[in-house]
């Protein structure tokens, strides 16, 4: 997970970091007790124009399609051999779209 989400350049990621509301990683992630907890936001920009009309960004949506299609493989892969048991699982990702080259 951490990889893929540092490998993805075109994006900002922060892992593992806190921000503002949280509840849901506070309260069900226990490391600890193996019990881990996910908790993606994603930014406007990520997928469309942040000023109006807000317009669908076909490119920018295929590559953040791209992205979030590798993280639910490894975790996945996590699930299907044992590593990871499949109800709640663990980091945070909040992915920030840097703004792509013009065509």
């Amino acid at each position: 997970m951490h990889e893929i989400c540092l490998a993805a350049t075109e994006h900002i990621t922060i892992l593992n970091g806190r921000f503002k509301g949280g509840w849901t990683t506070r309260n069900y992630g226990q490391p600890t007790a193996n019990t881990h907890d996910i908790q993606m936001e994603l930014t406007q920009s990520t997928d469309m124009a942040e000023a109006s009309p807000w317009t669908y960004d076909t490119p920018r949506a295929d590559n953040l399609r791209q992205l979030l299609s590798n993280i639910l493989k490894a975790l996945d892969y996590l699930v299907q051999t044992g590593v990871l048991q499949w109800s709640i699982v663990a980091t945070t990702c909040m992915i920030f779209s840097r703004p792509l080259a013009s065509t």
